[in-house]
């Protein structure tokens, strides 16, 4: 007997799914790998690239790129019509930002049997939008990175660097931040991220209340360790009135899970986790920056509590029964 086969849309040559988790996307590596490693589980042929063989009968759509756009609607018009479910996984709200990918992601919302997003308040939007397909699965980004306990850090060491690291489109949120960093805050700034935010910092348009040395590192899973062994804290700034609103939990749970006070602006997949860091623009952010240690035991509480929740495992769990529910109604 034949086995099924399911096909994730990624840019590119057809390629083997394992190659998912060496991606430089971060959508790659924490969705679209646990998904094939998912449907693999169930017995699915994988493949992935941008091209649909014909007889594929499970389509998720990864994250799209302009160039592909047009090629990618017509693979998943076609692949529809010869019976094929389409699954769309939603990571980022195009649609209300208007981004450039916004018509792409309503028509495929539009050919989707299902969507997959990472939070609540994203399948609650899209839930209100006509352009949704009726089952709306929340699957959470993974960890990938294994749990580091927070240090003690003395008075003496308080002070010595905040990390920040992320994808350029947060890039402008720090800038804003930066613009008003605190008097308490630490002296020293590193910066992990792509090689466009290197290119923005070297412009010289940076403003800052005070001197303040910023260092750059371009992402790696290697590097964000290595930054966290000397970071005091970790800052995420963002906007509440930005698209960015609906944004995962990653990055607060893996500067969480790094071991490393968090400065954040509470987002709405931030919310239920209020007791383990503070409020970026809140009036305790001095005393945070001041003595980062005092978070250490609420730090360690929240690996504890949610390690299993946001362990690789968990995530290919609940793709599996993604899944199962999507190929069964």
């Amino acid at each position: 007997m034949k086995k099924r086969s399911l096909h994730i849309l990624t840019p590119g040559p057809t390629h083997d799914a394992g190659e998912l988790a060496k991606s430089h996307l971060a959508s790659a590596r924490l969705r679209l790998f646990p998904a094939a490693k998912a449907a693999s589980d169930l017995g699915y042929l994988v493949t992935c690239g941008a091209d649909i063989a014909r007889d594929v009968s499970v389509v998720i759509v990864g994250k799209a790129m302009a160039q592909y756009t047009y090629y990618w609607l017509k693979e998943l018009a076609s692949s529809k019509a010869r019976g094929a479910l389409v699954v769309t996984d939603y990571t980022d709200h195009h649609i209300i930002a208007n981004s450039p990918l916004a018509s792409f992601y309503a028509q495929s919302l539009e050919l989707s049997d299902a969507i997959v997003v990472p939070s609540g308040y994203l399948r609650n939007s899209l839930s209100a939008a006509d352009c949704a397909a009726t089952s709306i699965f929340v699957v959470e980004d993974p960890l990938e990175f294994a749990i580091r306990r927070p240090g003690i850090r003395d008075a003496e060491h308080s002070r010595t660097g905040a990390l920040w690291f992320g994808h350029g489109s947060n890039f402008e949120f720090l800038l804003e931040y930066l613009s008003r960093w605190p008097d308490s805050a630490p002296t020293q700034l590193h910066v992990v991220s792509s090689p466009e935010v290197k290119l923005a910092l070297s412009t010289g348009s940076i403003r800052c209340p005070r001197p303040l040395d910023i260092y750059f590192h371009e992402w790696n899973p290697k590097k964000i360790i290595e930054v966290a062994e000397i970071a005091s804290v970790s800052i995420i700034p963002s906007n509440l009135n930005s698209h960015k609103v609906f944004a995962s939990s990653n990055r607060l749970i893996t500067s969480l899970a790094l071991g490393l006070p968090t400065a954040a602006t509470v987002l709405p997949s931030y919310e239920e986790f209020l007791d383990f860091f503070t409020s970026i623009d809140s009036s305790s952010i001095d005393s945070l920056f001041e003595t980062p240690h005092e978070m250490n035991e609420k730090i360690y509480k929240f690996q504890e509590e949610y390690r299993q929740r946001f362990h690789i495992s968990t995530a290919v769990s609940n793709w599996r029964a993604t899944l199962e529910s999507i190929t069964q109604s």
